[in-house]
């Protein structure tokens, strides 16, 4: 279509043929003399520069009059206009005269009068007249009815009304001539080209948004109904439902929390990285100069509660208590076959407070003795005891500093868990 054009005088004697028709379409659109003249030289336009158009117009006066209409349609769609008023019409300056009942027929709706202008000006037969159209034959029938009860015409009178629109044949070789000196004019073409280029889009785009939408609804089928990879989409909410995930144990929150840098409470980060199961541990408590062990029996894998356990034996500062606890896998030394972990212990402000005097040393080491047995059944390879983000410091050492003693051998004696919250 790009590079399609006729010369002007293909187009002269079809034209001419039907000259007057043309005019009366067009007039019959616009409503005004130098509008129609414009669109009659938008038409000879079309069919120069339009492939499909110009083959209409070799087709006799069906095709013709199909290809008008086409740039007719066209020119409405991009300018809507309003209904002109009655005054508005009987002013209006003339070569004919415009009498109520043109002024009737001029008021009607665009889609009414390319169905009146096919049945009463052109000579085609109703079939042809409907195929230029695009519409059935009994559609044609029942818009022309319309058209005709609107105005309160007969059909005779409709007919006889359209054809007194005729400005005469001097005004329509005018037309004829005021294309040819256009289209000579540098730029004619080039613009006229970038028009018809912008109709296509304006066709294409509709079907494009229509094709863009059933593919975006096949494919939300597709993943609802699993078409992909047979497996229908479940939504989060009831997935997690159907898992019976328990909200004290759920892994998302550890990790949203790893990622944030923050830490999960004791009883949260217990429930989150261990087994919520009984466990025996060794409390090391400072009495006499020596450590005494007691083998505390069937208690929680919680470490606040095991630190609670700790603090009625005597093995931590009384008031003592484990705020949050961070138990995961270390990274020092991702080479190692061995997996090993780093445990962080926040406590209360009574802990820190305890460990301020030199004293307190021995207790501060049973304590590590005892959370390394609470975590037996793991490589500890870092442990922290800190206060408010703050390692918790003893005459200048910390708990890390006697992670690697070994545990000391003495009896155990079996005491049974008490629940002390």
């Amino acid at each position: 279509m790009a590079s399609f054009s006729v010369p002007s005088q293909e187009l002269r004697a079809p034209y001419l043929e039907n000259a007057r028709k043309l005019f009366v379409l067009c007039f019959f659109y616009t409503a005004d003399m130098q509008e129609a003249y414009s669109l009659m030289r938008l038409i000879l336009a079309d069919l120069c520069f339009e492939k499909k158009s110009f083959l209409l117009s070799q087709k006799g006066e069906a095709g013709f009059f199909e290809a008008a209409l086409r740039g007719c349609m066209d020119y409405f769609r991009k300018k809507p206009r309003r209904l002109p008023k009655f005054e508005e019409l009987r002013r209006m300056n003339a070569p004919f005269p415009i009498s109520d009942r043109a002024a009737s027929l001029l008021r009607l709706p665009y889609s009414l009068k390319g169905p009146l202008f096919f049945s009463l000006v052109s000579e085609l037969s109703p079939s042809e007249s409907a195929k230029a159209l695009g519409i059935p034959e009994n559609a044609l029938s029942r818009k022309m009815e319309k058209a005709l009860s609107r105005t309160g015409l007969t059909r005779e009178a409709a007919q006889k009304t359209l054809f007194s629109f005729f400005p005469g044949e001097e005004a329509l070789l005018r037309t004829w001539d005021r294309f040819e000196t256009e289209r000579a004019e540098e730029g004619f073409e080039r613009k006229q080209r970038l028009r018809l280029f912008k109709r296509s889009m304006d066709l294409a785009v509709p079907w494009a948004a229509l094709c863009v939408l059933i593919f975006c609804g096949f494919c939300y089928l597709a993943v609802h109904f699993g078409f992909f990879n047979g497996i229908p989409y479940s939504q989060s909410v009831e997935y997690r439902a159907e898992m019976s995930v328990d909200p004290n144990n759920d892994p998302l929150r550890e990790i949203e929390a790893y990622r944030n840098g923050t830490t999960l409470s004791s009883a949260e980060e217990s429930a989150a990285s261990l087994p919520l199961e009984q466990k025996d541990f060794s409390a090391y408590v400072w009495e006499e100069g020596e450590y005494h062990r007691y083998i505390v029996e069937n208690a929680p894998a919680d470490p606040s509660l095991a630190a609670l356990q700790m603090v009625a034996l005597g093995g931590m500062p009384e008031g003592g208590e484990v705020l949050s606890c961070r138990f995961v896998r270390s990274e020092e030394d991702p080479s190692s076959e061995e997996e090993t972990f780093s445990l962080t212990l926040s406590f209360n402000e009574e802990v820190k407070e305890y460990f301020l005097k030199e004293e307190s040393l021995p207790v501060l080491q049973g304590m590590v003795y005892s959370f390394r047995s609470f975590y037996e059944e793991h490589t500890i390879s870092q442990i922290s005891f800190c206060f408010e983000g703050e390692e918790i410091l003893c005459a200048g050492r910390r708990a890390s500093d006697f992670l690697a003693d070994p545990l000391p051998k003495t009896a155990g004696q079996a005491v049974p868990y008490r629940s002390l919250r």
